[in-house]
């Protein structure tokens, strides 16, 4: 999997995070795409500084993750303005959704008997924290299908991360179009290496 570094969004909490290196990237595996991030810090402070709820035994599907540190994905289909957004927690709770435009018409992706988004693997070190989801292909699709759209046909996907630290939130993207943080913004899609 290839690694892309994320930036913050400029001119929030700069200062806070300068103390941090973000990379995330993805890959098509048979059945599944595996989503992954890395954050860096410059000090074992800084990662004890970010919120991080405890590893559940299984992870729920659950809505607002966004509040809380969280890891995302958005999936833009190729021939429409329709995407999919997933988030998921350290906690293995997650949660995805349809969109059929920007922020118009969000609903939950049925699951439909798919297996859900799961974590693969999570490691935690006094510098770093690198997290890893599998995100199933059916539920892709069924994300797809739910908006009358018969094929997977993915554009480039959004990587990003809220990272909420007990000092400050951050909002890391592969670029920030918006006037303030907005991940629904299909400019900033620009990850295209999950098909190698």
């Amino acid at each position: 999997m290839q690694l892309v570094n994320l930036i913050p969004f400029p001119g929030l909490h700069q200062d806070h995070a300068r103390s941090y290196k973000v990379m995330a990237g993805a890959q098509m595996q048979a059945g599944s795409l595996t989503l992954g991030w890395k954050i860096i810090s410059s000090s074992a402070s800084g990662i004890d500084e970010i919120v991080l709820p405890d590893p559940k035994e299984r992870g729920i599907r659950r809505d607002e993750l966004w509040k809380e540190t969280c890891f995302e994905a958005f999936l833009p289909h190729a021939s429409s303005d329709a995407y999919l957004e997933f988030n998921g927690a350290a906690s293995g709770d997650w949660n995805c959704y349809s969109f059929r435009g920007y922020r118009e018409g969000m609903n939950p992706v049925p699951v439909n008997g798919a297996s859900p988004p799961k974590i693969l693997s999570l490691t935690r070190s006094a510098k770093e924290i690198e997290l890893r989801y599998s995100l199933p292909m059916a539920v892709v699709k069924q994300g797809f299908f739910s908006l009358g759209l018969g094929s997977i046909d993915l554009d480039p996907i959004g990587l990003t991360l809220v990272m909420n630290c007990r000092s400050a939130t951050t909002y890391w993207a592969l670029s920030h179009d918006g006037v303030k943080p907005d991940f629904h913004l299909r400019s900033s899609y620009q990850y295209d290496s999950f098909r190698n």
